[in-house]
């Protein structure tokens, strides 16, 4: 009879090491698997963060070279006008450069708002108002280049009043106001984004501490 319950007991004890053992082992099995989702998660956060970062850096890059194209054209024409009234060859090659500087940097813009139709019409219509422009001020360079003083100051008053100078200048700032706007709601994509990669980076390494306690855990109720 003490034999029959010294063998229950025994096997009560081993049916709950048994039970023990088990459920610690789907409890780790189950935080092993929160584990490679919050792996997978994390890494797919960095990537929406890194995405956003780049947005925000391309919208702050064609605010910035809205301004520098605006600056680069009227570096040139105050060039322009300089050298019609004095025919120094410096100035004449001032205006070339600078002129040609902003034809570059449009071209950036365009590569850089290629992704938005609506920006890249604005930048096309900025560029056929360059193109338009270009070719009024190159007259007037043309007759500076070979001291016709006076016709090229003619020109030069013409081309004060012509409109093109207005286009460049709307287009311009039509860019830059949609660039600003986007700068302003990718930069709060951006920090938002931040915010839950680094909120998952903590709860990663939460996760990985409790999955050394119940690695832990386990090895205890194995003994």
């Amino acid at each position: 009879m003490a034999d029959e319950d010294i063998g229950a007991t025994a096997d009560g004890a081993f049916d709950r090491g048994v039970l023990r053992r088990g459920i610690a082992s789907a409890g780790a099995l189950l935080l092993a698997l929160l584990l490679v989702g919050l792996v997978v998660w994390v890494a797919s956060s960095n990537r929406e963060r890194d995405a956003a970062a780049a947005l925000e850096r391309q919208s702050f890059e064609a605010v910035l070279l809205t301004r520098n194209i605006d600056a680069s054209i009227g570096q040139a024409e105050a060039a322009l006008g300089r050298y019609v009234i004095n025919s120094d060859r410096g100035l004449g090659t001032i205006y070339r450069d600078r002129w040609r500087r902003a034809g570059r940097m449009i071209d950036q813009l365009d590569r850089l708002v290629r992704d938005n139709p609506e920006q890249e019409a604005l930048v096309a219509a900025l560029r056929d108002a360059y193109g338009e422009r270009g070719r009024e001020l190159a007259r007037t360079a043309n007759y500076a280049a070979v001291r016709r003083n006076w016709e090229a100051l003619s020109l030069h008053n013409q081309d004060g009043a012509s409109v093109t100078g207005p286009r460049i200048a709307r287009a311009l700032d039509r860019i830059g106001t949609i660039e600003r706007t986007l700068l302003e709601q990718r930069a709060a994509d951006r920090r938002a984004s931040t915010e839950l990669s680094n909120l998952l980076v903590n709860l990663l390494a939460a996760a990985g501490v409790l999955f050394a306690i119940v690695a832990a855990a386990l090895g205890w109720t194995a003994l």
